[in-house]
């Protein structure tokens, strides 16, 4: 069995080309099936016994998985004695399947959604920067303009430390 990694990525031109790949990875896939009794979710917190250490999680469960279960849903389920980390994403598919209501555009918006931990903002009120810039700018353009003014910056820093 290989071990599983969480560092794929890709993207789809369609949602036919993304259906036909999960009907492809699906079918080269190893499943366990099981009663759903024999299933126990567990919190995934500081409190848990099985975190921050590995040991209790299935051989291929990377650290990367679990802490992103630890960071964003908080759950992983138990099962023949090995702890699985439960994803957000595909809880939320989940959820849409056994509502019925997951169609691909559901998919598209569930996949969209990015994750709190993967990507750090920077939020200034647009009132602390407004008057810096004419009022016919967008909030879009002053983004830009702080961004370059910040590299034309770095860019006079760094000269000057040589």
């Amino acid at each position: 069995m290989q071990n599983c990694q969480d560092t794929f990525s890709a993207t789809f031109t369609s949602y036919n080309e993304l259906f036909g790949y999960q009907q492809q990875v699906s079918s080269r896939s190893q499943w366990s099936h099981c009663a759903v009794n024999q299933l126990h979710v567990e919190p995934l917190n500081h409190n848990s016994s099985c975190y921050p250490a590995l040991k209790e999680f299935a051989p291929g469960v990377s650290s990367e998985a679990v802490e992103d279960s630890f960071n964003n849903l908080g759950l992983a389920i138990r099962f023949d004695q090995k702890l699985y980390p439960v994803r957000e994403t595909a809880y939320r598919l989940k959820e849409e399947s056994q509502a019925e209501t997951l169609t691909p555009e559901a998919v598209a918006v569930i996949m969209g959604k990015e994750k709190v931990n993967k990507k750090e903002t920077l939020k200034i009120p647009i009132q602390c920067v407004r008057k810096f810039f004419p009022a016919s700018y967008t909030t879009a353009q002053i983004e830009e303009e702080i961004v370059k003014l910040c590299e034309t910056r770095y860019r006079t820093v760094i000269t000057l430390q040589q």
